[in-house]
């Protein structure tokens, strides 16, 4: 597959934005550890679980949230919408959290506060901006594991979601049943007769990004 030059570029952003923020370290075990220098706005003191002294979550739902007006809509009603709907029935001990990047428009800037101080469940993440709607949202997903791996490290299992998708929380507590012995599992869209691809080179739909 021929590689332009667009995608070039697109992949030397990415490297450069993922060498800043991403450092991994060997642990005092020779343990691999990650260590992330991204910038979180939240407030921790509305968090029902993963702050200081609580409970983790079972399950924790990562919902990313970036600005576009997909589908006639705006980020903020999508969240809405997913508070409405299947974000605010959970289950006792599963937690969402909505990822939106941290916007220069002190406009936004404002209504970011009010909907944090409204409902507590927005963290806000500097440094993810880009050209590229895709390249933000790869972004926006780094960042959202980084948090948690972060600030939420003993929670059992984690989901990434959209803030246009809408989550059977029924259907992913069975699959945590299944899974409760098990660890270090990774699950998503697989194709079908295909073998792991392990260049230094990870084409997406429209996007080429370094390893």
């Amino acid at each position: 597959m021929k590689v332009t030059a667009a995608e070039k570029s697109a992949a030397s952003r990415f490297d450069a934005w993922a060498r800043t923020n991403i450092v991994a370290e060997i642990g005092r075990w020779n343990e691999l550890r990650v260590r992330t220098r991204f910038d979180f706005d939240f407030d921790a003191s509305r968090m029902e679980y993963c702050g200081e002294n609580q409970t983790a979550p079972r399950f924790l739902f990562l919902v990313l949230s970036p600005p576009s007006e997909e589908e006639g809509s705006t980020s903020r009603q999508r969240r809405d919408s997913v508070r409405a709907t299947w974000g605010g029935r959970l289950q006792k001990g599963n937690l969402v959290l909505f990822f939106v990047p941290q916007d220069q428009d002190a406009a936004d800037d404002d209504d970011d506060d009010e909907e944090q101080r409204l409902h507590g469940d927005v963290v806000r993440v500097g440094d993810v901006a880009g050209s590229d709607p895709t390249e933000v949202e790869f972004r926006l997903l780094t960042a959202a594991l980084g948090w948690a791996n972060d600030h939420c490290e003993a929670v059992r299992f984690i989901a990434v979601a959209s803030d246009s998708t809408f989550v059977n929380e029924r259907r992913f507590m069975l699959l945590a049943k299944q899974e409760q012995y098990a660890a270090n599992r990774m699950y998503g869209a697989m194709m079908r007769k295909m073998k792991p691809y392990r260049l230094v080179i990870l084409y997406t739909e429209c996007c080429t990004y370094r390893l």
